[in-house]
C-alpha cells in the first residue's frame, strides 16, 4: 500500500542488493529509513568537512551541492515529522 506521494526509501543492503521500502507513517520501517537518512547526512557532512580542510577547487565544491541539498531535504523531513 503506497501512502500518498511516498517514494521508496533506502534502508540498507541484503545479500549485496540494495533494499528500499515504502513505509507506513509511524512504523518501524519508517524509523529505520529515517535513521539511514540521518546516518548518510552525517557521513556526507564528515566528507565535506575533510574536503574543506584542504584547498578544494570550485569544481570539487560544486560536486557536493546536489548531494548536500538532497541530504538536507531528507533530514528536514525527518525533523519536521517530530513536530507533527
Amino acid at each position: 500500500m503506497i501512502h500518498g506521494d511516498d517514494e521508496p526509501r533506502y534502508v540498507g543492503e541484503s545479500n549485496g542488493k540494495a533494499v528500499y521500502v515504502i513505509a507506513a507513517p509511524g512504523g518501524h520501517l519508517e524509523a529505520l529509513a529515517d535513521m539511514r537518512d540521518i546516518e548518510a547526512a552525517h557521513t556526507l557532512s564528515a566528507v565535506v568537512r575533510a574536503v574543506l580542510e584542504g584547498e578544494p577547487t570550485v569544481e570539487e565544491l560544486a560536486a557536493f551541492v546536489p548531494l548536500l541539498s538532497d541530504a538536507l531535504d531528507r533530514v528536514v523531513v525527518v525533523a519536521a515529522r517530530g513536530f507533527e
